[in-house]
């Protein structure tokens, strides 16, 4: 599914960040994750509750995004309104931080 693929560039990102299975890469880091990103917006677009519940995450943590608690309980919102449970979850954690 696309949406995996998404996460995968993540991964890479993460994994080219922390120099985890090949060497520390700022430059490929900073590439997979607005690839990341870029592909889960898109997909977001056409109403994806995967893609809305990574891009929550990730706008919840400020991975890849500038962190943005409003845009974060949008997309996790949005994915539990199109049936995706464990976004429930996250944006019960979410709230829990409030201050």
């Amino acid at each position: 599914a696309p949406w995996q693929i998404a996460v995968i560039e993540g991964g890479l990102s993460a994994t080219y960040a922390r120099g985890h299975l090949a060497p520390v890469n700022l430059r490929k880091a900073r590439y997979y994750g607005r690839a990341s990103v870029n592909e889960l917006r898109a997909l977001a677009l056409e109403a994806n509750a995967n893609a809305d519940y990574f891009l929550g995450l990730d706008y919840a943590s400020g991975r890849y995004v500038r962190r943005n608690r409003a845009a974060a309980e949008r997309y996790l919102c949005r994915a539990v309104s199109l049936g995706y449970t464990p976004a429930a979850t996250a944006v019960l954690k979410s709230e829990s931080r409030s201050p």
